[in-house]
């Protein structure tokens, strides 16, 4: 599985990692931190959710996130 950490989202979104931070808690998702990792299908979700305002998960998927607390 390839991870990819919320704060690399931000950089590819050209948004401030507390940003994302905070949108993917408005997603449903249960992240701690900017150094959260989530997968790379999440990711996806994450980002166009921040470009478009669109959230195509509707439950939360805490089985896909991975904390590095």
């Amino acid at each position: 599985m390839v991870k990819v950490k919320l704060s690399e989202i931000a950089q590819e979104t050209a948004r401030k990692p507390e940003e994302v931070l905070t949108k993917a808690k408005e997603m449903g998702l249960k992240v701690h931190n900017v150094t959260s990792s989530v997968d790379v299908e999440i990711a996806g979700y994450i980002a166009e959710y921040i470009l478009t305002g669109v959230n195509k998960i509707s439950a939360p998927k805490s089985a896909k996130i991975h904390s590095n607390r």
